[in-house]
């Protein structure tokens, strides 16, 4: 077992829990994999933050720190989609512990993962390096409310179930206008994600709506693809 090393509140929510090292199978490449170091008792990490004083925010309640059913199916779908090759800049949102945006970053894809809770950061930063993606994924703090980075130019936005709260869906559509790129968005098929749609093509944008069927270990998936017009 691995523990993250001191270092301010990003790293204090995490410091007295270890993790714990998982592989996950990729379709593509065949025979790719990838190791992630997930927290141990993620569900430790969510009761501390409810109860921490210093927590950023109220809706930043370490759920990153749970590998999600719906980042496995999604990164299945990430490595079989052409949405995604070795030209593509990518900006991940609510990335957790990055299991989605690394398998992107396997198929050569430039990926910034984002999370807005800070915490999440010194875990994806462990899982680009123990993966070898230094050179082409970086981390970052990002709350949705707060302007982008300028330097940012992504070709494609990636959301892996980040549309339950409804607050949080005019932001992302807010984000892709701004951004003015595709998105791709996962979600568990979750009552409160159902309206993401008219919401996003109340924000005139175009909207393409499927479903993916569970990988294995991972749930299915209503798929949105979503454009600026």
């Amino acid at each position: 077992m691995l523990r993250i090393p001191k270092g301010g509140y990003a790293c204090a929510v995490a410091d007295a829990h270890p993790l714990t090292l998982r592989s996950f199978p990729l379709a593509n490449p065949p025979g790719a994999s990838l190791e992630l170091w997930l927290p141990a008792a993620p569900d430790d990490l969510v009761r501390r933050a409810q109860t921490d004083p210093h927590s950023p925010a109220s809706d930043l309640l370490a759920f990153w720190a749970t590998l999600w059913p719906c980042a496995v199916t999604t990164a299945h779908l990430v490595v079989t989609t052409g949405l995604i090759d070795g030209s593509t800049r990518i900006l991940e949102l609510g990335s957790g512990v990055g299991l989605a945006g690394l398998a992107a970053a396997a198929r050569g894809a430039t990926v910034t993962l984002t999370d807005g809770d800070p915490a999440a950061v010194p875990i994806l930063e462990q899982n680009i390096a123990h993966n070898h993606f230094a050179d082409r994924c970086t981390a970052a703090a990002f709350r949705w409310e707060d302007p982008p980075d300028p330097s940012w130019r992504p070709d494609l936005i990636l959301g892996c179930d980040v549309l339950y709260q409804p607050a949080s869906q005019p932001l992302i559509a807010r984000l892709i206008r701004m951004l003015n790129c595709t998105a791709l968005m996962t979600d568990p098929q979750r009552p409160s994600a159902g309206v993401a749609t008219a919401v996003f093509r109340d924000h005139g944008l175009r909207v393409w709506e499927t479903t993916a069927p569970p990988a294995p270990g991972g749930c299915a998936l209503r798929v949105l693809m979503v454009q600026p017009d």
